[in-house]
């Protein structure tokens, strides 16, 4: 064998040999608590859920696996094609981070729903997006509403969604004395799409020394303060989120434009406050647009200020399936009622 040749062969066999060792040190002696990614891009850019596969997930205290069904919905399976269909619309409290599946608000508002209407009649489909905002929501109605045709869409409000609807690029207000909507894309690298690829997502399940080196990454680099547990809570119980006017008229063209693809597809909008953040102005805006909508935020909040740490999953802050079960209680009522009535 060539000497450069040989020399590669005996490089490349170190590095694996070394890699071979710290995997196995790792695994005895610090094992990683193992996770994957959950998200695709949707056609403009943006982060969707993934539409098919698992993902093993490690948030707090909670491990578990996420399960995916198309379009980029979580589920594990298929409703029936006969069954109508609600459209669950909203950010990682609607998905369910860190919570296995029947602990959801959704998943628990779907047995609702088959107890009260009967099994496999209603599917509640969960399209929550981790990090999102209503501007994504509305993006996702838009993208893949056709596919899924809801008769009823539940845009479920949460923490930090109108921040998030003004930062995005997927829709900007054209004018300051206009509610016409301009569109946008999110630019996608390539490093973000590897780091959402079949590879990668094997390789931080199963690879302990890859799990370890996401972790470092994440932690210097995006994270470096991991939040206290009280704090967040504390945070999440406070008075009414802090939304400036332009965000607020941002908010009303954007549930404008989600009333009329409703309005155009036959379906039905409302709008829920999943109740772990107050906004004062909100109901108002949305009577006055004519859109259902309840806020779940004096009932939830009243409880959860009670005992914050008991409702959050530790060392992360989102709902535990207790405060997720706070909240299906909470909205329930409602949604009973609004399906009755477009049922």
């Amino acid at each position: 064998m060539p000497r450069p040749t040989a020399n590669i062969v005996l490089v490349l066999g170190s590095l694996i040999m070394g890699l071979l060792i710290a995997e196995g040190g790792i695994r005895i002696f610090a094992p990683q608590p193992m996770s994957g990614t959950i998200f695709d891009y949707g056609p403009r850019g943006y982060r969707v859920s993934r539409s098919n596969g698992t993902a093993l997930f490690s948030v707090g205290d909670r491990e578990g696996i996420y399960h995916f069904m198309p379009p980029h919905l979580r589920g594990m399976r298929q409703p029936p094609t006969d069954a109508e269909r609600i459209l669950a619309l909203g950010d990682s409290f609607t998905f369910g981070i860190g919570l296995s599946e029947e602990d959801t608000y959704v998943a628990k508002l779907q047995k609702k729903i088959d107890s009260v209407f009967g099994e496999d009649r209603i599917a509640l489909l969960n399209a929550g997006i981790g990090g999102s905002g209503t501007a994504e929501h509305l993006a996702f109605l838009e993208d893949f509403g056709n596919e899924i045709a809801p008769r009823v869409v539940l845009e479920f409000v949460s923490i930090d969604d109108f921040n998030r609807a003004q930062r995005s690029p997927l829709y900007s207000l054209r004018s300051a004395d206009s509610l016409e909507l301009d569109e946008g894309t999110v630019p996608t690298s390539r490093l973000k799409k590897l780091s959402d690829s079949d590879a990668y997502n094997f390789a931080i399940q199963h690879i302990h020394v890859a799990q370890l080196m996401r972790r470092a990454v994440l932690d210097v680099f995006l994270f470096p303060v991991t939040p206290n547990v009280a704090a967040v809570a504390a945070e999440q119980t406070k008075s009414t989120s802090a939304t400036s006017p332009d965000q607020q008229r941002l908010a009303r063209a954007l549930f404008r434009r989600m009333k009329a693809w409703c309005a155009s597809h036959e379906a039905k909008l409302a709008v829920v406050n999943n109740g772990w953040q107050q906004y004062d102005w909100l109901p108002e805006l949305l009577a006055s647009e004519g859109i259902p909508a309840f806020d779940a935020a004096p009932i939830v909040r009243s409880v959860i200020a009670l005992d914050p740490a008991s409702y959050i999953i530790p060392g992360d802050g989102h709902p535990n399936a207790q405060g997720a079960a706070v909240t299906a209680e909470a909205v329930w009522p409602f949604i009973e009622n609004f399906v009755r009535e477009n049922k």
